[in-house]
């Protein structure tokens, strides 16, 4: 009876901490496209992050791990050089991986030049991966899947 009352008081209290433990998730991606004309676009991906968290940047040389931006090859379309951070980076030194590091707070905005070579409809696809901090923890590295769809018919 003893034993029983053990599993019982261990089920409970194990599904009391489920209920209750939270999944961090301090950054939330959007992606959209603007036109620039000549079948030329602009991929955008932005990433909001929430307060004392950070992600980091495109540019870092070592460990934590630098955003990654992977696009599925595509004949029917020409990227126009790299991906490009629009928000403003803060470099410092961190102590935990001892080196300068680059990341964002607030709001990420990347974007990604691209020509499209058809005027059939096609899809781009792709995912980034990324890490994010904050002052006492990091999380894995997260990959997000994205696409991207052209010259759609109505």
């Amino acid at each position: 009876m003893k034993s029983l009352k053990l599993v019982l008081v261990v089920v409970l209290f194990g599904v009391y901490t489920l209920s209750f433990s939270q999944i961090l998730e301090p950054v939330k991606w959007t992606t959209s496209k603007s036109t620039l004309g000549n079948d030329t676009y602009e991929l955008i991906f932005k990433a909001s992050i929430e307060k004392n968290w950070h992600l980091y940047s495109q540019d870092i040389a070592m460990q934590p791990p630098a955003t990654l931006f992977l696009f599925e090859k595509n004949e029917n379309i020409q990227l126009i050089g790299k991906v490009l951070e629009l928000s403003k980076v803060h470099e410092v030194f961190d102590s935990n991986f001892e080196i300068k590091v680059k990341y964002f707070e607030n709001e990420a905005v990347f974007v990604q030049k691209i020509k499209v070579l058809t005027k059939n409809e096609l899809m781009l696809v792709g995912y980034f991966e990324f890490m994010s901090c904050d002052d006492t923890q990091c999380l894995p590295p997260t990959e997000e899947d994205f696409e991207f769809v052209f010259n759609k018919s109505k």
